[in-house]
């Protein structure tokens, strides 16, 4: 349920030793004025723009934050716990490894308290175990609309981001993120996995999707929480529609496009509407007898109403025939299956 997790100690809630094993950056030099820039001090007697320890396990550095040291540190919790951040870690798991992390943070020189740290990003996430193909959802995922967030980007047609500067929720491609960092995937191999994350980012924003986790302390005590948190969140932002409503709003945009073409092209409309759509493209609507519906009211009449469905079943035929495979799966159909994982509460 967890997986990124970073927070700050602010300046006197932490403390380095004298044989510390942090890596100094020093500030910058330029000679023709003799300028250094960038030059602060991290702590008593060290001076520099930020000190820093990569690990395989975490990230942390000290470096001046405005007026302020602070002491920034950052993980992936389920990587750090079970070596990969595929699936999520229990509480009990959770709370071990985070007194491990204190251990690692004191023996490379840092003292400092977790259940002192303020939080300042918690990615939450479930992966989902779908029917189909990433992309076949991308319909669905181009249709939805996040609560005060935009649809930021599409990589590749691998990923779909909703965001803003305090809060994201990222779909993509599981299988293919592990395949692309190259790490194991054999277990894997023939399953659709969509990873949904929700992005919490700065104090605040954390402290009020969580119902007040400000510190390490309140997100141990309130870790058995989190999947309800997250559960609320995805459905309040992203999946807010029932599934029955998505093929009634589908429906009025088929209505609104062939209104607008019929008003263009009186005699030719369909015509044209089939060629900027084909089979494939209407049946992202809704079954094809529903579409037909709305064609008859558009026009109205039922003859043509009939000859255009005869028409679309014909071309469905030859079309499905040529590929071997359903030619496309109606978008309320797809937006229900991954809307009743995501928001299954296991």
């Amino acid at each position: 349920m967890i997986d990124t997790l970073k927070m700050f100690w602010p300046e006197g809630s932490f403390a380095v030793s004298d044989d510390h094993k942090l890596t100094i950056q020093p500030a910058s030099y330029r000679p023709s004025s003799g300028e250094i820039i960038g030059n602060f001090q991290l702590w008593k007697g060290t001076d520099g723009t930020k000190a820093y320890c990569n690990t395989p396990d975490f990230q942390m550095e000290v470096k001046a934050i405005g007026a302020e040291t602070k002491l920034l540190c950052k993980l992936s919790l389920p990587k750090y716990g079970k070596g990969d951040n595929f699936s999520a870690v229990s509480e009990r798991l959770a709370v071990e490894k985070l007194k491990d992390l204190q251990k690692q943070m004191n023996d490379n020189g840092v003292k400092a308290d977790i259940s002192e740290a303020k939080l300042s990003r918690i990615d939450l996430f479930k992966n989902v175990f779908a029917e189909h193909s990433f992309k076949t959802y991308s319909p669905v995922f181009g249709m939805l609309e996040a609560k005060r967030m935009k649809s930021m980007a599409v990589y590749g047609g691998d990923c779909f981001l909703w965001g803003s500067t305090k809060q994201q929720i990222c779909a993509y491609d599981k299988v293919e993120e592990m395949r692309n960092k190259q790490m194991d995937v054999r277990k894997l191999e023939g399953s659709n996995v969509l990873r949904f994350e929700n992005r919490l980012f700065g104090a605040e924003k954390i402290a009020k999707v969580t119902g007040g986790m400000i510190t390490g302390k309140d997100f141990l005590s309130g870790y058995g929480t989190l999947k309800n948190i997250y559960h609320l969140q995805m459905k309040n932002n992203l999946f807010r529609y029932e599934p029955d409503s998505i093929e009634v709003l589908n429906l009025s945009e088929v209505e609104a496009t062939l209104t607008k073409l019929k008003k263009l092209f009186p005699r030719k409309y369909l015509f044209y509407a089939n060629r900027m759509m084909g089979v494939a493209g209407w049946m992202r609507y809704g079954k094809l007898e529903n579409v037909a519906e709305i064609v008859e009211k558009v026009s109205g009449h039922r003859q043509t109403k009939k000859k255009w469905l005869d028409s679309q079943r014909r071309s469905m035929f030859f079309a499905e025939g040529l590929s071997g495979d359903a030619i496309t799966i109606p978008v309320g159909t797809l937006y229900r299956e991954i809307s009743e994982k995501v928001l299954k509460v296991a």
